[in-house]
């Protein structure tokens, strides 16, 4: 297979463990999986390698409770990376875990941990955000014709409004006058 013969970089953020043990069958399908539970680490990562996506350790599959402090910090604030979540089965009807999900996760996937079905969503995922990066780098932009920029900034607020646009919910826009609320 062709597309395993590029090393595709990934971020893996949280608990990993058990994905150790997997670690040989992750890089044989072609991944760079970059481990850490480290905000900051995990933006460093992100930043030095050309990642578009990762998997989100929202629960560790044990009963314990998880913190979502630091991994809705590093979702909501890496627009580039499409995320996989990772979560126990019954946790998907929790609502702080679907707005997780569905604010910030490209898709998720559930304990116990199906490597060759997580492989395909990557995939997946990968080929998406290199679609995306690609044309940003072109400087297309599907879908925002009436917006004008092709600055960082612009291409960073096309990329809230497009995860905006998904859900169902009021927005308010605020400004000074004569800024381009009037979107």
């Amino acid at each position: 297979m062709e597309a395993a013969a590029q090393q595709r970089d990934m971020i893996w953020f949280g608990k990993s463990d058990g994905v150790e043990s997997l670690l040989d069958r992750i890089q044989a399908a072609g991944w760079q999986p970059y481990f850490t539970h480290a905000i900051d680490e995990a933006r460093n990562l992100i930043n030095q390698h050309r990642m578009n996506v990762g998997v989100a350790v929202l629960e560790d599959g044990s009963a314990a409770t998880h913190d979502d402090t630091g991994t809705n910090e590093l979702l909501s604030s890496t627009d580039s990376i499409n995320w996989i979540g990772l979560l126990n089965p019954e946790s998907v009807e929790a609502p702080d875990r679907r707005q997780i999900i569905s604010h910030y996760c490209y898709d998720y996937h559930t304990y116990p941990l199906d490597l060759d079905r997580l492989l395909v969503i990557l995939g997946h995922a990968h080929g998406m955000g290199d679609l995306s990066h690609s044309l940003l780098e072109d400087g297309h932009l599907a879908d925002e014709e009436e917006l004008v920029g092709t600055s960082p900034v612009m291409y960073e607020l096309y990329s809230q409004i497009r995860k905006v646009a998904l859900v169902d919910a009021p927005l308010l826009i605020t400004g000074e006058s004569g800024t381009g609320k009037e979107l």
